[in-house]
């Protein structure tokens, strides 16, 4: 090859690849230009009852018993069932974050006995929850900027669309009982991520 045949390949591959990176930054730009922002009261969440719970160390039960908890084991002394749904009223997707508060209380059962588990609105585990075991509240991982609260689940909704959830939380059987009636209490919250 000539050095003049070299040159113009060089140079028609500046162009070109100036032309490639003009065209991917226009479009780069117009899609920031018509993205639609997501607005936090968009994400709503509706609890049936309350979102704060007490559960005390009187009624050890297994991990078997604890994910099957329903609304009329309230009534028979078990008070980790809390059913919620989540609303994204927005025309884009939103990513959210269901976290554990823990709420200081007195005489506090060990976290390391207090198992939790989440479902959707039928029942179907969700996410870590698939396993076998059902975790606790002390392993599980904790959100830098909220003391005391934990993370138990992250998803997405799609734009205009709802999701039910069942969340249970018990005292494991492998718990000791104490002299004295310990409790844990918490209160379950969404929020944008």
């Amino acid at each position: 090859m000539k050095r003049r045949d070299i040159k113009q390949i060089i140079i028609a591959f500046c162009v070109v690849l100036i032309l490639s990176l003009s065209y991917l930054f226009f479009l780069y730009m117009y899609r920031l230009s018509t993205a639609k922002e997501y607005d936090p009261n968009d994400l709503k969440t509706n609890y049936k009852g309350i979102n704060s719970v007490e559960i005390k160390d009187t009624l050890p039960i297994s991990d078997k018993m604890g994910k099957t908890i329903d609304v009329s084991d309230i009534n028979d002394g078990i008070e980790g069932y809390i059913e919620f749904s989540i609303q994204n009223k927005a025309d884009v997707p939103v990513n959210y974050e269901i976290y554990v508060l823990r709420n200081d209380v007195q005489n506090e059962i060990d976290v390391r006995y207090v198992k939790m588990y989440l479902s959707d609105g039928e029942g179907n585990p969700l996410g870590i929850y698939k396993k076998s075991f059902s975790p606790t509240y002390y392993s599980l991982k904790y959100l830098p900027d909220m003391p005391n609260a934990k993370s138990i689940y992250k998803g997405s909704l799609k734009e205009n669309s709802k999701q039910n959830f069942i969340f249970r939380a018990w005292v494991s059987d492998g718990y000791s009982f104490h002299k004295t009636e310990n409790t844990f209490n918490f209160s379950l919250g969404v929020r944008p991520i």
